[in-house]
């Protein structure tokens, strides 16, 4: 399968698991058999591919570990092959929040998998054109694989914390994560060198965005992600002692007899 039909069948069957019909028969059976080479492609136990950050974090394994943007077509034809391993029907059935939470998942975990397909329908159609530059993929490759940790426990897992015990003020939130992402590639030294950091950053706030918008669509209206250095909030990075700190903000926990308490505002250092 060529990139732009790869392209158009993950974004037809992305959208499609959207609109959401009365009624769930998601064959498990075929399921099963689809997500087993699914998984094994990404080198994650189809027992809980689905669960957790797996599946989040066996996708950007791959692309890490790509070395051209042919790895990263490579790796977008293998989401494809996955959808189309379903039928239509079954998308809808067993990728929608819905199919999820009937498969026995977590509502918080039904958009966890939902955001991260998103995020990819997203780095395979726009981010696959922007990977063309070998600039651009590079130093997108290299600040994802430097900054995975700092990405994630420092501004998805506070924004995942946050949501889930404060739902209220969700958009602050995505915003918070649509900057932090933002942030940490504008400030990538690889992209910086490379004069790619307006490009990285976009692709930084976008991923965001997208993740977010399978769970809060609606914030989509007031959070965007435009093209212009104005994104670079600097209140979110800092230098200590001579290396750049993302600011990672507080967020809500459970302490050893189930209080809910919230942590303080720290600093996490950059590669």
């Amino acid at each position: 399968m060529n990139k732009f039909a790869c392209i158009l069948v993950i974004l037809a069957v992305i959208g499609n698991s959207y609109a959401q019909r009365p009624g769930y028969n998601c064959d498990m059976n075929n399921f099963q058999s689809c997500t087993s080479v699914f998984a094994d492609f990404l080198g994650v136990s189809s027992t809980n591919v689905f669960d957790e950050l797996f599946l989040l974090r066996g996708l950007y394994n791959k692309f890490t570990t790509g070395q051209s943007v042919g790895d990263v077509v490579n790796l977008c034809n293998q989401i494809s092959n996955f959808y189309t391993c379903l039928t239509t029907d079954q998308i809808r059935q067993c990728l929608s929040p819905l199919g999820w939470v009937n498969q026995g998942k977590s509502p918080a975990q039904a958009y966890i998998n939902d955001g991260t397909l998103r995020q990819w329908a997203f780095l395979c159609g726009v981010g696959l054109d922007l990977f063309q530059d070998p600039n651009s993929y590079d130093c997108i490759r290299r600040t994802f694989a430097n900054n995975f940790k700092q990405l994630v426990d420092g501004a998805l897992y506070p924004y995942m914390q946050n949501i889930a015990f404060d739902p209220a003020n969700a958009c602050n939130y995505s915003e918070q994560l649509q900057i932090a992402w933002t942030n940490i590639f504008y400030n990538s030294s690889v992209c910086y060198n490379d004069r790619r950091e307006y490009t990285a950053q976009f692709i930084g706030c976008a991923a965001a965005l997208e993740y977010t918008s399978a769970q809060f669509s609606h914030c989509m209206h007031q959070n965007s992600c435009k093209w212009i250095a104005r994104w670079s909030n600097i209140s979110y990075l800092k230098e200590i002692d001579g290396v750049m700190h993302l600011k990672v903000v507080p967020y809500w926990q459970k302490d050893k007899d189930g209080k809910l308490y919230q942590t303080k505002e720290s600093w996490m250092p950059l590669n």
